[in-house]
């Protein structure tokens, strides 16, 4: 199985999939879900679905699948190349969640519990397969909670699909089966080829099956556990078991935050609150160093705190009156500045609530990367030049003859009456379902993303409202991806 997607940038989730039988376009067909590694401490958890035409159940049942927990290694990798073979008729789909996205979805400030990523992940891969022209009746679920909710919400989510929601159905119907064989041998995959972000040197690989009552994976959590940063990415910090080693090996530290007083709360723990320790001033003894100039502070501060979301670039804060109070952060990656903005907004930052939002234009040290700076810094020499010519042209007498022609009439983008389904247009090819649902899910009422499949430069985002997908419309409307792609939202047709 080839995850070279996943690997090139394991912090992030990924999708995978086989091509779709042209059977499956044209036939009445069922299909399974089942996920691998939900109650891991290390590791991804990785939800797979697989399908079949209905009349071809029986051949997915001489393949001999089975439940994926009662095979071996050996069995279930042989199980998947035969799978992976009956291209004509079976396909399959994953979703690799990583430990890096359950752990940030799980702490953040509005709770995105596992069964709730669960839930849409699956929820997710049965709509990619139906964008994808799978003509599906019938599906077949491994339960997550009550099966009879479970049931009732994947059946008002998909009308006209017979949905079965069943404890152990990876043991019960063929179909959940290869899905469970899909799943747990993409995350062995995903397990033994893991590529730490973290420099940690030869690391030892035997960290046993990930479960947190394991004593091998309990010894690797021990041996790996750093002081000051915690844990690398391959582990969930959000499970409790990383949580309790945290709390009694590591270095204590106290965020300030609006509940209470965070210098109160760190002198009642004989501890040092984060904005207070880069606050601090030099000891009143040393009289040779100079004090920090408070702008300096700033930025360290900015950096401790926004740099829990990803790698950050650049802080750019000035002194300059008119930029007083305003900073910006630069992200590496969009989804890391998407993520920090939805949890960071309104964070009492210096006693103040912070207000963030996406800048209009790239940064200069972007645009180097990118290789458009020239194409700015001749932007900025237009702007210029135009400013001039409006500043010579109001100098000009009153009755002095305008030669200079009209200037062209704005280009209005034509609208479709309000709809809560919004359509984009102009996305660059890099464009995917996670980055989009990222930059979405930061509007109340968003639900789905949904890409069209073979077209890149398009997609359509569902929200619950029409005034919800509105205010979404007006705050993204010509939001630059990349330097050369300005997003074009219009309502889709009803």
């Amino acid at each position: 199985m080839d995850l070279s997607d996943f690997e090139a940038d394991n912090s992030v989730s990924c999708r995978l999939s086989s091509p779709v039988p042209e059977l499956c376009r044209t036939e009445d067909c069922c299909l399974g879900i089942d996920e691998a590694g939900r109650g891991p401490v290390l590791g991804p958890m990785v939800y797979g679905i697989c399908f079949c035409p209905v009349s071809k159940k029986e051949g997915l049942k001489n393949l001999k699948v089975a439940d994926s927990k009662t095979l071996s290694e050996a069995e279930r990798e042989a199980l998947f190349l035969k799978l992976d073979k009956a291209k004509s008729f079976v396909g399959w789909a994953l979703q690799i969640l990583s430990p890096n996205t359950i752990s940030t979805s799980m702490l953040q400030r509005s709770k995105y519990n596992l069964n709730a990523l669960s839930h849409d992940a699956a929820i997710g891969l049965v709509q990619y397969a139906l964008d994808c022209g799978v003509q599906l009746k019938e599906v077949f679920v491994d339960t997550v909670g009550p099966a009879e909710k479970y049931e009732e919400k994947l059946s008002q989510r998909f009308p006209g699909v017979n949905v079965t929601v069943r404890p152990k159905a990876d043991s019960l119907f063929p179909v959940v089966s290869a899905a469970s064989i899909c799943a747990k041998v993409a995350r062995d995959h995903a397990v033994k080829g893991w590529k730490f972000a973290e420099d940690l040197g030869d690391v030892d690989t035997e960290y046993g099956s990930g479960y947190p009552n394991d004593p091998k994976t309990k010894s690797w959590l021990l041996k790996y556990l750093d002081p000051v940063f915690g844990y690398p990415q391959f582990v969930r910090f959000s499970w409790s078991t990383a949580q309790t080693l945290l709390d009694s090996k590591a270095v204590p530290v106290h965020w300030d935050d609006d509940e209470e007083d965070g210098e109160k709360i760190a002198a009642r723990q004989k501890n040092t609150s984060m904005l207070s320790y880069f606050n601090r001033s030099k000891p009143a003894s040393n009289t040779n160093t100079r004090e920090t100039h408070r702008f300096f502070k700033l930025k360290r501060s900015l950096y401790a705190l926004f740099s829990q979301f990803g790698q950050i670039i650049e802080i750019v804060a000035m002194k300059t009156m008119n930029m007083r109070g305003q900073a910006f952060v630069v992200f590496k990656e969009l989804a890391a500045a998407t993520n920090a903005l939805r949890q960071l907004q309104g964070f009492p930052f210096y006693n103040k609530p912070m207000r963030i939002q996406y800048a209009k234009t790239d940064s200069d040290i972007v645009s180097k990367m990118r290789g458009t700076y020239g194409d700015k810094e001749k932007k900025k020499e237009k702007k210029k030049k135009a400013q001039e010519q409006a500043a010579n042209a109001a100098k000009k007498p009153a009755n002095a003859l305008n030669t200079q022609p009209p200037p062209p009439a704005t280009v209005q983008v034509p609208d479709n009456p309000p709809n809560y389904i919004l359509f984009l247009t102009n996305l660059p090819e890099e464009t995917n379902e996670m980055m989009l649902s990222m930059l979405f899910n930061q509007f109340p009422g968003f639900k789905e993303v949904r890409l069209v499949p073979g077209k890149h430069d398009i997609a359509f985002v569902e929200f619950e409202s029409e005034g919800q997908a509105g205010v979404a419309k007006d705050a993204l409307q010509g939001f630059r991806i990349t330097a050369t792609c300005a997003m074009k939202i219009t309502y889709a047709k009803k």
